[in-house]
């Protein structure tokens, strides 16, 4: 397998790895009893227009508000 090959494969298996994350993000999102309807809506908008970035922030800071509450 050349490098092309090779590179492709690290993309998919990342992206996979991704999508996997993004789709248990949301669903916890939807399923959360402990926020209102507005700040799922802006959870929601932010892991959508900022895919990898909006991600990562919901995942360190909009989950552990959950905890605190």
């Amino acid at each position: 397998m050349d490098f092309t090959g090779t590179a492709l494969w690290i993309v998919l298996i990342l992206c996979l790895f991704w999508l996997i994350i993004l789709v248990t993000s949301i669903n916890g999102l939807v399923k959360r009893k402990d926020i209102s309807l507005p700040l799922k809506i802006f959870w929601g908008v932010v892991i959508s227009l900022v895919p990898v970035l909006g991600l990562i922030v919901y995942v360190l800071i909009g989950r552990s508000t959950a905890r605190q509450a």
